[in-house]
């Protein structure tokens, strides 16, 4: 099952070498391929990015049902290198990685949810972003 979701980013993507910008841009994410148990309700449907040269803070704009997500934790950070964005969202025993690559104007990668139990298998779903306006954020 396909479902859209958006990301708030501080970079612009068809320009991946260019040095993060002040602003967020916002990006719509379609999961699919969903693999080992992975559901779209796994994963947080928006995402900011904290402006940053090379990294930076991920912060969620609504947490509710996300219990692996813990707010200034030191664990929730995003980085760039050579065109690859890796996104961690980590709290207590659980959380959420992306690994997404610059393809034009596009994301494309996954997120894997994943647990401190080692044996369990990590719920996987391919990650398509594409940019969009952002709404005003006050």
């Amino acid at each position: 099952m396909n479902r859209s979701m958006t990301l708030f980013l501080a970079f612009p993507l068809a320009l991946a070498a260019q040095v993060p910008s002040r602003e967020p841009l916002c990006l719509r994410v379609v999961y699919d391929s969903a693999q080992r148990g992975a559901a779209s309700s796994m994963f947080p449907p928006v995402i900011i990015l904290m402006p940053g040269p090379n990294r930076g803070e991920v912060r969620l704009a609504d947490s509710s049902g996300f219990l692996y997500y813990v707010p200034g934790n030191g664990s929730n950070v995003w980085s760039y290198r050579d065109g690859h964005y890796s996104l961690m969202i980590e709290g207590g025993e659980s959380g959420v990685r992306f690994s997404l690559d610059v393809r034009g104007d596009s994301l494309v990668g996954s997120a894997r949810h994943y647990t401190d139990n080692a044996s369990a298998p990590e719920p996987t779903m391919r990650a398509i972003a594409t940019r969009h306006a952002c709404p005003n954020r006050e």
